[in-house]
């Protein structure tokens, strides 16, 4: 109308990929005011489907570069393309205060799967120590994190010129003989590896040795508990969540999240219109609409999700070093 502030709302570009829509990445709107003497800009969040964080396990890629640069980079594609699953490698490092080695600890620590190519180059040395592929697989070892062992099988070709002194490949077959006493697979060029590798992820994501059991138990006459041994779990009204609750207005379509990391379970509120209620141990938790904490569950639990209530135990498995079959012939 003549005489009046004009409003103007621009929407930015929207960047949605399957893989953030079940992370639960959440989506920005930009709504620019405009007035004759008066430009500001005011981002809102706009969440689609009530999510408001991204939660991804972190993939450590582990390998030498000269020889496996191309089956690097394409399992790296492979894992980035999985709901879910963030890859960590040496190249994204970018630069740090802290030697590469500290590095490589801290990221092998930090991760929740460990992924090793060991082809026929040693690589390079850590001062005073082993190879950086070595280095991180005793690391992982170490902090005791399920490991995914991928052996290059004696058809794997590389360049004639990538050659390494007699000594140094007499240290990495040592190195392939010490993880090769563990369940592996193996491979003989760069295209069939990131199927390998995915179809490994699975079994890891699905066997269940591998992961913490999960009983849940809803309170209601006719509630049946159910176990779970995964490293994440959604709760919902969504039919693909793993905890389905149906038949409650109040809950959310995607209303939360347990995630496994570092050894202990998490719940992460996901609702930008529904709150949860959650005791754990001695503690009493509100998780309001919007809330984005994390936090740690104990061994009992009690979730409120609108108006259904769940028990939720969490019996944590053994921390021993563990080994992923790949084979999925060797999963029952």
């Amino acid at each position: 109308m003549p005489g009046r502030n004009r409003l103007a709302v621009e929407f930015s570009s929207l960047i949605y990929s399957r893989k953030q829509k079940r992370a639960g990445c959440r989506l920005t709107w930009v709504a620019r005011f405009q007035s004759a003497n008066v430009e500001k800009t005011a981002s809102f969040a706009y969440t689609l489907l009530d999510r408001t964080t991204c939660i991804m396990l972190r993939v450590f890629l582990s390998s030498t570069g000269r020889d496996l640069h191309k089956c690097r980079s394409l399992v790296y594609q492979a894992v980035e393309g999985l709901d879910g699953y963030h890859c960590v490698r040496m190249e994204d490092f970018g630069a740090w205060n802290e030697a590469p080695a500290d590095l490589c600890r801290r990221r092998v620590a930090e991760c929740d799967l460990f992924v090793i190519l060991a082809g026929p180059l040693y690589g390079t040395i850590v001062p005073g120590g082993p190879s950086y592929t070595e280095f991180e697989y005793d690391i992982a070892q170490e902090t005791q994190k399920p490991c995914l062992i991928f052996l290059t099988s004696e058809a794997f070709l590389i360049p004639a010129n990538l050659v390494e002194p007699v000594t140094t490949k007499r240290k990495q077959d040592v190195f392939r003989k010490k993880i090769g006493s563990r369940v592996q697979a193996m491979f003989s060029t760069c295209t069939e590896l990131p199927g390998k590798v995915l179809q490994a992820i699975h079994n890891w994501e699905t066997t269940p040795a591998e992961h913490s059991v999960i009983r849940i138990h809803p309170i209601s006459p006719n509630g049946d508990a159910r176990e779970f041994r995964r490293p994440f779990l959604r709760f919902g009204r969504n039919p693909e969540a793993e905890v389905l609750i149906k038949n409650d207005p109040t809950v959310s379509w995607e209303h939360g999240m347990m995630f496994k990391h570092e050894g202990r379970f998490y719940y992460r509120h996901l609702s930008a219109i529904n709150a949860t209620r959650l005791t754990t141990d001695d503690r009493k938790i509100l998780l309001r609409p919007g809330d984005q904490e994390e936090i740690c569950l104990g061994s009992r639990n009690e979730l409120r999700i609108g108006n259904t209530t769940l028990e939720v135990d969490v019996i944590l498995s053994v921390n021993q070093p563990k080994c992923v079959p790949t084979d999925p012939e060797e999963v029952e």
